[in-house]
């Protein structure tokens, strides 16, 4: 037999990886979403299993009679307004701060990360419970001692003349720190990633020109950094909206298993889906005029 070519070789290699993926992709995804494109447009009968055509009839429901779809899905939007400028700024705060030589920031950067490698969204819900019945019992058992805790910052900013929509919206912020540091991990990753791809030699020549750190800041590390940016709002996007406990994906699954309209189910999902991709589609088209790409 005459012998495979070194690149040759590479190519069937090359392949045989993608092939793994191929098949996930089928499996997984092209098949399951032609099932519910199906569903959704046929009404499913549990008892018997049996289909009949429902046309639109479902996805007419969703915007015509439907208020907890509406309203769910605002509260998601909402929660995403705010959600993801905070987790990506603090991310690349947080991976400013890791990329600088210090003892131990290697223990840092797993301490930030291991949220990511331990910790499943089940379970973090799980230890949130925990946390508000804590709150609860410590409420119920010392009076008015976690209320004062939770109503000192607002007292403090009220006291400053501050509004009560800044206030609401600094206090959730506030509230949301833990939450924000536990779903930071792969932001603060990529940030990390693409900080440390910067070539050295632009800060040398900028401090050669007088250049202070601030201005290396904005001149060089922001511009540099904004196509992993991209990747991060856009990933922070995609986990919001089907992170575990999001109330949009819990109504959905109430719909389907256990108010058993799984065909309804189904259209809601297409419609989520469908809302994800567009504002998925409309920041990549407004942040990438923005995004500097460079060769490296």
């Amino acid at each position: 037999m005459k012998r495979l070519s070194y690149e040759r070789k590479k190519s069937m290699t090359g392949r045989a990886f993608i092939l793994v993926w191929v098949i996930g992709v089928l499996v997984f995804f092209v098949v399951p979403f032609i099932r519910t494109v199906f569903y959704s447009l046929n009404t499913l009968n549990f008892r018997t299993l049996e289909t009949s055509p429902a046309g639109a009839a479902y996805f007419s429901r969703l915007f015509t009679k439907d208020t907890g779809f509406l309203q769910n899905l605002s509260t998601v939007l909402m929660n995403l307004l705010y959600e993801v400028p905070i987790i990506v700024l603090f991310s690349l705060f947080i991976a400013v701060l890791l990329n600088q030589k210090f003892a131990g920031r290697l223990f840092f950067r797993a301490v930030f990360f291991l949220p990511v490698v331990v910790m499943s969204g089940v379970v973090f819900t799980l230890l949130r419970q925990d946390v508000q019945s804590a709150d609860i019992m410590q409420q119920t058992g010392s009076g008015t001692a976690a209320f004062s805790n939770l109503t000192l910052l607002s007292d403090l900013l009220s006291s400053f003349g501050f509004g009560e929509s800044l206030i609401d919206f600094i206090s959730q912020v506030v509230d949301r720190v833990i939450d924000t540091a536990w779903k930071s991990g792969v932001q603060i990753l990529l940030c990390l990633a693409g900080l440390q791809s910067i070539s050295i030699g632009l800060y040398e020549a900028a401090r050669m020109e007088g250049a202070t750190k601030w201005e290396e800041f904005w001149k060089i590390t922001f511009p540099m950094v904004t196509p992993v940016l991209l990747v991060s709002v856009i990933y922070t996007i995609i986990d919001s909206f089907t992170a575990n406990g999001n109330v949009m994906m819990a109504y959905i699954n109430n719909v389907s298993f256990q108010n058993f309209e799984y065909s309804y189910g189904c259209a809601m999902s297409l419609t989520y889906c469908g809302v994800m991709l567009v504002i998925i589609g409309v920041v990549a088209g407004v942040i990438g005029r923005s995004v500097t790409y460079t060769e490296r």
